[in-house]
């Protein structure tokens, strides 16, 4: 358990993360930190993540996935920043880093995009203050790959 003279965030160690101490606070490796601290929290708490789902219109459904679903379980590993290797066999050249990897007994289960946007930021400054709010999501990777560099069956 980290001591009060060393801040941390919830969850966030070095023995499952690529960042720990003072390289979790700057801006860039906050936005991707802190929502994983968040639902390291949540999942430790039993609350559930939140699925918007798109079908005919937008819909929202909070009993679509557990939290172990979106990050894993406990004694998964957090790697930042960090190439998912299981798309080496599917592009030419290097494989792109991921904001979050998120890993068990040294395989990789699952690389996910992290956004978190702070407000006000430029598309809310000019909007009354109670119509602010912050945007954080946690999704799977689209790889990225382009439709001729994906691994296609011989």
């Amino acid at each position: 358990m980290p001591s009060i003279d060393s801040p941390s965030l919830y969850g966030i160690t070095e023995e499952n993360s690529t960042r720990h101490g003072a390289s979790l606070w700057g801006k860039n490796q906050f936005n991707s930190t802190f929502p994983l601290a968040l639902c390291l929290y949540m999942r430790d708490h039993g609350l559930a993540p939140v699925a918007v789902i798109e079908r005919s219109g937008i819909t929202t459904d909070k009993d679509q996935w557990l939290m172990d679903d979106v990050i894993g379980g406990p004694g998964c590993r957090y790697l930042f920043e960090t190439a998912f290797d299981p798309f080496a066999g599917c592009v030419r050249g290097r494989v792109d880093k991921i904001d979050l990897v998120v890993s068990s007994g040294g395989d990789p289960l699952r690389p996910l995009e992290v956004k978190l946007t702070v407000v006000p930021d430029i598309a809310t400054a000019s909007a009354l203050e109670n119509l602010w709010a912050p945007e954080m999501v946690m999704r799977p990777v689209s790889s990225g790959l382009r439709h001729d560099e994906c691994c296609r069956e011989p």
